[in-house]
């Protein structure tokens, strides 16, 4: 339970350490915050007819096209997607694990996930 949780723990980290770059070569923030806002901000910007705004990380927003801005969000989505699939078949792994020796041979490493 303790590795889980930790691994858990450690794919918040990464989400935070580790931006999207995306088609304009900017990097944007991937975490499950800035996930719940960007989705705020496509569902308002599509209610209210008023251009999006978005920013890079560390950087000051920016009007956005709704259907630019929808693609970087499914970007994002995409990523993250990847790296919570890759974190629960580790979990997996963990629970079926039947001695200390198998969950310890269990590594979690986000950089491979594609």
């Amino acid at each position: 339970a303790a590795k889980i949780a930790k691994s858990k723990a450690d794919l918040e980290r990464y989400l935070a350490s580790h931006p999207l770059t995306w088609t304009d070569g900017e990097a944007y923030s991937i975490t499950l915050d800035k996930q719940a806002q960007l989705t705020a901000t496509l569902v308002s910007a599509q209610v209210d007819g008023e251009p999006p705004e978005w920013n890079t990380t560390g950087g000051q927003c920016r009007a956005w096209d709704v259907a630019e801005l929808s693609a970087l969000g499914v970007a994002i989505k995409n990523r993250v997607k990847a790296l919570v699939k890759y974190q629960q078949g580790q979990e997996l792994a963990m629970d079926a694990a039947q001695t200390m020796a198998e969950l310890e041979a269990i590594e979690v490493d986000y950089d491979t996930v594609v």
